[in-house]
């Protein structure tokens, strides 16, 4: 975990800052230094309140990962880093206590203080904020300043900022604050969006499916991901139940007029935006069923038996979804419905990044906008219209309704969900548009593929003018006769007479 022992301090510290109790949502703060050690692995050096665990440090059982968890592998890589996390409860079965760690490092040159056992040319620590309420957002920014001030004072038994912190914690989340919406915080569903363009639909869709799902080195990815399944009015939707090895049927969650939330991350299914090593035994338990975890460590994506999708981003920031089932891909091919809705909300995103003071396409309009394609869906699926269910996929429709999540929804006695008409909002008779659409989704979103939907946007007139080569070159890979997009692209550019390049 510590790298090269030449440039790594043996002793690395991890301060914690758990909230304590706010009566209307019995949420538990305090604030803990502990620390992690080569030969003495985990302990806390510190706490504030006093930890109150049997473990070494005042440690609990249910909390024995919290060191792997706030300083996460490969740390040492990075001067910067902020990790989500989650823990069970220690005293409310069935629910779960949420982490955010911000992670830094200094040289042991600069430290004005330097104890005995700083023997090495590098000290990693980590800050990190427990909560029973997933304030990740909310508590992002404050936890970055926080470490920052900590790192400044370049004297790590300066422990008053974090005692501070505490204080002013308690103060800003207390009955009043922690409303509605404390959740929702600077978690920026357009970046998501952004990230992953049409296929940001396609994760949604996979979410419903239950299946296991590992990001690697997107750790943000998975929070996001929640947001999109979110119901923006009511907090205990997000609260997911214990993800422990031992396993049982779970509480079902308390719905509303809809069914909502859906029932996703329970028996087995298990949600964990990071997860360390020691992690591994858990996902290969039999008792877990489906998962969706945040990693940096290379085993979780290399370990392919266990997994059925690798999500990563980038160097250029460009999401990607690598599917090692074959059937699963095919079932969450996006319809020309879908990436319809899908350009309808990509472009209100670009609108409201050059006008923020747009409602349509910020983070809460998407999530409203999801939410009633989730809704039109399962009407879809309950009303079994072959239309309608056509519009989401046939296949995906089948996979769904075998799901716990769906089968509890569906059973419900849910008096708002049956006034739901079935049928996507983006139906229709298939277009040029719609060829554009299935190339740019298809070679990825790359910037070739855009160029190519931009310029022939741009010279539509035209389009009517092209050779007979090209519309049945396009038309036959449309329908699968190519099967390779990017050749595809390659060929509609050789023959078109409209005259765009993809330079």
């Amino acid at each position: 975990m510590c790298g090269n022992s030449n440039e790594v301090h043996d002793c690395i510290i991890l301060l914690c800052c758990v909230p304590r109790i706010l009566s209307k949502y019995n949420t538990e703060f305090r604030t803990a230094v502990s620390c992690f050690h080569l030969e003495r692995i985990c302990f806390v050096e510190f706490s504030y309140p006093k930890l109150d665990g049997e473990g070494e440090g005042g440690l609990s059982d249910e909390w024995i990962n919290l060191p792997s968890l706030a300083l996460p592998d490969g740390a040492h890589n990075t001067n910067d880093d902020v990790i989500f996390f989650i823990l069970p409860s220690k005293d409310r079965k069935g629910e779960s206590v949420f982490g955010i760690s911000c992670c830094r490092q200094i040289a042991s040159e600069d430290l004005l203080s330097k104890g005995d056992d700083i023997t090495r040319s590098t000290v990693q620590k980590s800050v990190c904020v427990l909560s029973r309420i997933p304030l990740y957002g909310a508590l992002r920014t404050k936890l970055q300043v926080i470490t920052r001030a900590y790192f400044a004072e370049r004297d790590f038994t300066k422990v008053e900022v974090l005692s501070q912190m505490y204080t002013n914690l308690c103060d800003m989340f207390d009955d009043g604050a922690v409303d509605e919406q404390a959740a929702s915080i600077d978690i920026s569903v357009q970046d998501l969006f952004l990230r992953f363009r049409h296929r940001t639909l396609v994760l949604f869709k996979l979410l419903l499916l239950e299946k296991k799902v590992s990001g690697l080195h997107c750790n943000d990815i998975v929070i996001f991901l929640i947001q999109l399944l979110k119901n923006a009015k009511d907090i205990p939707e997000i609260i997911i139940p214990s993800s422990s090895i031992t396993l049982d049927k779970g509480p079902i969650l308390e719905k509303d007029s809809l069914g909502f939330p859906l029932s996703i991350f329970t028996n087995g299914n298990l949600f964990h935006p990071y997860v360390s090593l020691s992690y591994l035994d858990m996902i290969r338990s039999k008792s877990v069923r489906g998962f969706a975890i945040g990693a940096t460590n290379v085993l979780f994506v290399t370990k392919r038996d266990l997994i059925d999708v690798i999500i990563t981003v980038d160097d250029q920031d460009c999401g990607q979804i690598e599917f090692l089932d074959g059937s699963l891909k095919r079932e969450l091919t996006l319809t020309s419905a879908d990436l319809r809705f899908g350009d309808y909300l990509l472009k209100n995103i670009e609108e409201n990044r050059r006008s923020t003071a747009m409602f349509e396409g910020n983070d809460e309009w998407l999530r409203m906008q999801m939410r009633e394609y989730l809704l039109s869906m399962g009407a879809s699926s309950r009303s079994d219209l072959a239309v309608a269910v056509a519009d989401y996929g046939v296949s995906f429709i089948h996979s769904w309704r075998f799901t716990r999540n769906y089968q509890i929804w569906m059973t419900g006695s849910h008096e708002d969900l049956s006034g739901i008409a079935p049928g996507h909002a983006f139906s229709g008779q298939l277009g040029v548009y719609d060829v554009l659409l299935r190339m740019e989704h298809a070679v990825g979103g790359s910037e070739g593929a855009r160029k190519a939907l931009s310029a022939i946007s741009s010279t539509g007139r035209n389009i009517g003018e092209t050779s007979s080569r090209v519309r049945h070159s396009v038309s036959n890979w449309f329908r699968g006769g190519v099967t390779n997009a990017e050749e595809a692209t390659e060929e509609f550019t050789e023959t078109s007479s409209v005259g765009f390049t993809f330079d």
